[in-house]
């Protein structure tokens, strides 16, 4: 679908596949492959991505299984007891290539767990489960993924009052003003927080970073 307003447009989509009868699958009947909805409409990079699927059938149905090793094909009758037993899994996603190093157990499962920090903020991914019997009998569930990302644009002015410009003496009012930061519209409004950071010095040429010091509370404004 596209929508149009004046010069602007915007479209969707959505992708069918229509299953067929053939020789092994004479009803073309499918299992049902059904990815669980995500609860947040982005993900955080910095977290474990969590996808649970289900494998069901409406009504028991019958297919016939390849040859093997010159036999002839058997019937095989389809049952959640059978999909259960029988079925291969198989994750995958045409933007990441999912493997045993960025995902916890597997691309097997009906649940995919995708490692922390291997999605890219601000990104959005589409995940597909094709569960198949025998090569006869494919079903498929797709779900889009997007990756949140932090605030982005603005910066941080410092300005105080001081004889030397880059020197602030501790009695001097210092102000912080962090302008123009926005975010995705679910994320609003932002919440900002100020830290000092104390910087100890163990030699003339050597920093090393201290710990961190709240200023005033956290706030919207």
């Amino acid at each position: 679908v596209v929508v149009s307003l004046g010069v602007q447009t915007a479209s969707a989509s959505v992708e069918v596949r229509v299953a067929q009868a053939t020789a092994g699958n004479p009803t073309g009947q499918l299992p049902l492959v059904t990815i669980a909805p995500l609860t947040v409409p982005r993900q955080n990079a910095n977290a474990r991505l969590e996808l649970v699927a289900t494998l069901g059938v409406t009504a028991p149905f019958n297919i016939t299984r390849p040859v093997v090793n010159g036999t002839n094909g058997t019937t095989y009758l389809v049952t959640q007891a059978a999909l259960e037993e029988d079925a291969t899994l198989t994750w995958s996603s045409p933007q990441v290539a999912l493997s045993a190093n960025n995902t916890r157990e597997g691309v097997g499962l009906l649940t995919l767990f995708v490692l922390r920090d291997t999605l890219t903020p601000g990104a959005t991914y589409e995940f597909e489960l094709t569960a198949s019997l025998f090569g006869v009998v494919e079903a498929y569930a797709a779900v889009a993924v997007t990756i949140n990302r932090p605030p982005w644009g603005g910066d941080l002015a410092v300005t105080y009052a001081a004889e030397y410009p880059i020197v602030a003496l501790s009695a001097t009012p210092v102000t912080l003003l962090a302008g123009e930061w926005t975010d995705d519209p679910d994320d609003l409004p932002l919440l900002y927080s100020f830290r000092r950071l104390q910087l100890v010095s163990l030699a003339p040429d050597s920093d090393t970073i201290g710990g961190e010091v709240p200023l005033g509370k956290a706030s919207t404004t």
